[in-house]
């Protein structure tokens, strides 16, 4: 995904302003979303207009080229038959299948608290295959999760 932001805004900023280079993409605080560039600055000096022009302008143009969200059917056969979307429905339709069994052989009260493991689970794909940044708070409440859940399994003992 990073390498094909950056492909597509260097190329609208070469065709736009002539720009030759790399573009520089950065990953900013959470709050700012998922990626930033300075290249709208660089681009304002060298096309003589303010950086948010520039910056509206690439924008536009990246938006064309990505293009909006369409409900038409072309679009959503090629959306629901590519094989990740595929993978993940096969995924979410066994997890329920799972969950079936789980719930019709332990109490609920029991096996329902125990579905929030699932979110320490996810930090580590979070962390190694997205690239997310596991702070210290989300370690803290990591283990405040499996704290209960263990408090829930001991009592069943």
């Amino acid at each position: 995904m990073r390498q094909q932001i950056v492909t597509a805004i260097t190329a609208i900023a070469s065709r736009l302003y002539g720009f030759e280079g790399e573009v520089e993409l950065t990953r900013p605080d959470e709050q700012f979303g998922d990626y930033a560039t300075n290249i709208a600055l660089q681009l304002a000096k060298v096309a003589g207009k303010n950086p948010r022009e520039v910056a509206e302008t690439i924008a536009a143009d990246l938006r064309a080229d990505v293009g909006a969200f369409s409900a038409s059917l072309p679009v959503l056969l090629r959306t629901f038959t590519d094989w990740r979307v595929v993978l993940g429905f096969a995924l979410i339709f066994s997890g329920a299948l799972f969950w079936l069994g789980v719930i019709s052989r332990a109490d609920f009260s029991f096996a329902y608290p125990l579905l929030a493991l699932s979110y320490v689970i996810a930090l580590l794909p979070a962390w190694l295959v997205l690239g997310e940044s596991v702070t210290p708070n989300r370690i803290v409440g990591a283990l405040v999760v499996v704290a209960g859940a263990l408090i829930i399994g001991w009592e069943q003992r």
